[in-house]
């Protein structure tokens, strides 16, 4: 019992600011480096925006 209070009341909270952080450093540095072009096919975009959110993923923790 005392494991899942543990994770509720400590992991769960830092896990959230840690998913808030790095949805933000993602979209800040994807927004950053990628230029809009003439024609835009949001099912592209979308694809390439996954990749490059997963990637920063695991730059953020230090694996490749």
């Amino acid at each position: 019992m005392m494991i899942i209070t543990i994770m509720r009341r400590d992991m769960l909270p830092y896990m959230a600011i840690i998913c808030v952080f790095w949805l933000i450093f993602s979209l800040f540095t994807v927004a950053m480096i990628l230029k809009p072009t003439g024609t835009i096919s949001f099912e592209d975009q979308g694809n390439k925006i996954l990749i490059i959110i997963r990637g920063y993923f695991f730059s953020m923790f230090g694996e490749f």
